[in-house]
């Protein structure tokens, strides 16, 4: 069995795939690509393959990751970058193919670049994004399959910096907790921005990951 990891971009209207249907796609992908999986022992068999810390649906991936086995190792990992780009659908592409050498439980951090446009004009978001920023705390609800809790998100909040503002639309850089101690959605951050920022509403956003990230922001395997 020959294990390997990749790292995909998907942009444009891929972003709107859903990590279900994503797994789907890359299982297709190999099998036109003429490139043979691993599978797993058992009753129901399938492809050994998983994707770390999936990007949200709606949100663009620059930089995602996933890991997968191959059968044998008749095939170089410049091969299976381009037979796989080579049928990829649109908005879809490899950027590189290896095998692993650190475990995808070591990524903690995820960097975004975030646009926003509200319905009332906010001069002085830089202001309270400020304040927020030094508070003690940032308590927004967090709703899960069975119950709403109020959760303080500030420590899983490790930058939220305005670059970008005219009154209207503003860019925010921010790098927010991913993975197993906590996942901390951009909508999290909105929900804060609810609560403490006078007169916000958003009217719409865009948000893009731009990488994964171990604790002094390095990337996997780097």
């Amino acid at each position: 069995m020959y294990k390997l990891r990749l790292s995909f971009s998907k942009t444009g209207y891929a972003k709107f795939v859903s990590h279900l249907d994503l797994m789907r796609m890359f299982q297709r992908v190999f099998r036109i690509a003429g490139i043979e999986m691993a599978f797993s022992q058992g009753f129901n068999p399938h492809p050994i393959m998983s994707i770390g810390n999936p990007v949200p649906t709606g949100v663009v991936g620059m930089e995602e990751y996933m890991d997968f086995s191959l059968k044998d190792e008749n095939m170089s990992v410049t091969e299976i970058k381009d037979r796989l780009n080579a049928v990829l659908p649109v908005d879809f592409k490899i950027l590189n193919v290896w095998e692993p050498v650190e475990s995808m439980n070591l990524i903690n951090k995820a960097h975004y670049k975030v646009t926003i446009k509200v319905k009332k004009e906010l001069p002085n978001l830089g202001e309270y994004i400020q304040a927020l920023k030094v508070k003690d705390d940032i308590v927004v609800a967090k709703k899960t399959k069975r119950s709403i809790s109020n959760v303080d998100i500030k420590p899983w909040i490790y930058k939220l910096d305005l670059t970008d503002a005219d009154g209207y639309n503003f860019e925010f850089d921010m790098v927010l907790s991913v993975g197993g101690n906590f996942n901390l959605k951009v909508n999290s951050v909105f929900d804060a921005f609810v609560k403490y920022v006078p007169d916000f509403d958003l009217e719409e956003y865009t948000i893009t990951r731009l990488g994964l990230f171990k604790d002094n922001m390095t990337k996997i395997d780097s």
